[in-house]
């Protein structure tokens, strides 16, 4: 089962452009003043009253939980299968989190000899996806100059990005 979760916002969907160009500028809320908990049996509640066709149809629920109006639609699409390619695109971007970076960089450098017995040399390649498959990261022009550790020759990070083209940054050591 496939479940999108979005926050209701009515500026989105109004016919006066005013409260679209609010809702763009600021489209809602930083931080949720409802336990997730709530969030989840809400959903969960909803979604069981009835069942969801195995094929061809989704549902769409409204629930509130103020100060909150969650939109969910649900489908059962591509069981058995999942489809990350659906995944909702609303959420915070962490900017710059280079201690997290760091951290699967490291996890690499500890496989590094496995590596090279199979080859002389080895460069990294680490790869960000865009939004539209869930990450929320977002890297600025402070990691040109940011110095990750690292016994590969060459670290790449490639910046994928479904509607500006993807973004490749090399690092030497």
């Amino acid at each position: 089962m496939s479940i999108l979760i979005d926050i209701y916002d009515e500026r989105k969907f109004s016919g006066n452009s005013q409260d679209r160009l609010s809702y763009c500028y600021d489209p809602g809320f930083k931080h949720l003043e409802v336990p997730e908990n709530d969030i989840k049996n809400a959903i969960i509640a909803e979604i069981s009253k009835e069942d969801v066709p195995a094929w061809g149809v989704s549902k769409r629920y409204y629930i509130e939980l103020p100060p909150y109006k969650f939109r969910i639609n649900v489908d059962r699409f591509f069981e058995p299968y999942t489809c990350p390619a659906h995944i909702n695109n609303s959420g915070m971007l962490r900017e710059d989190p280079f201690d997290e970076l760091q951290g699967v960089i490291n996890s690499k450098n500890e496989k590094y000899k496995i590596y090279t017995e199979k080859c002389d040399e080895c460069d990294l390649l680490v790869v960000s996806d865009d939004s539209s498959t869930g990450n929320f990261v977002l890297f600025s022009d402070k990691i040109k100059k940011y110095k990750f550790v690292s016994v590969f020759k060459n670290v790449y990070l490639l910046e994928l990005e479904s509607r500006f083209g993807s973004n490749l940054l090399k690092q030497q050591n």
